[in-house]
């Protein structure tokens, strides 16, 4: 599992943060404070202890990441059909 483009615009619980970046949970407002290579961008929720993951940018783009894109796309499109 990773922070990677499938999970942008969801909640992550700081649980499933902190496994996927293998550190501990109480560590996961620090490092969310802490990024400063600009590759996640969120929200940190105190109340309901989650993430919201606005943008995350990959080091590799493979069909998985394709896949990701492709089915935001196909969302993304059926909300501008019902909009116009």
């Amino acid at each position: 599992a990773s922070l990677d483009f499938a999970r942008v615009g969801h909640d992550l619980p700081f649980s499933k943060v902190a496994s996927i970046l293998q550190i501990e949970f109480s560590e996961v407002e620090k490092w969310a404070f802490d990024v400063s290579t600009g590759l996640l961008s969120g929200k940190l929720s105190q109340t309901t202890q989650s993430l919201h993951l606005y943008r995350s940018s990959v080091c590799t783009f493979e069909r998985e990441q394709w896949e990701a894109l492709e089915k935001r796309l196909i969302a993304w499109k059926a909300g501008l059909a019902s909009v116009l």
